[in-house]
C-alpha cells in the first residue's frame, strides 16, 4: 500500500489516486455483495462494454456502483462541496433511484 500522508491537504491528488483505484474499489464492493466479477471484467464495465454471460442484475449492481463513485468524484470536484445533511440526503436519494 502506498504512503498517502503527503496528500492530506491535496484534494486533487487524493481524487486522482481514488480514480486510479476505481476498478479495485468497485471490485471490492461488488464481491462483498456476492457478485464474483474479476478486475478485468470491472474494467470492461468502466469502458461502457457489457460482460458476456453475466446476469443483468449483477451488471446493474456493478454499474450502479461505478455511477455512485463517479457521482462522488463530481461532487468532490465541485467548488461548493460541503458535507452536510442536505448532501447526505440528496446523495442517498440519487443512489436509491439508480437501483431501479
Amino acid at each position: 500500500m502506498k504512503d498517502v500522508n503527503h496528500i492530506v491537504n491535496n484534494k486533487q491528488q487524493a481524487i486522482f489516486l481514488a480514480k486510479k483505484q476505481l476498478p479495485e474499489l468497485v471490485y471490492d464492493v461488488v464481491n462483498l455483495e456476492g457478485i464474483n466479477y474479476t478486475i478485468p471484467e470491472i474494467m470492461t464495465l468502466l469502458d461502457g462494454i457489457t460482460v458476456g454471460g453475466r446476469k443483468q442484475g449483477d451488471e446493474l449492481i456493478a454499474n450502479n456502483q461505478i455511477k455512485s463513485w463517479e457521482l462522488l468524484f463530481n461532487l468532490l470536484t465541485s467548488e461548493n462541496f460541503k458535507v452536510d445533511k442536505k448532501l447526505s440526503v440528496n446523495y442517498t436519494v440519487l443512489l436509491l433511484k439508480m437501483k431501479h
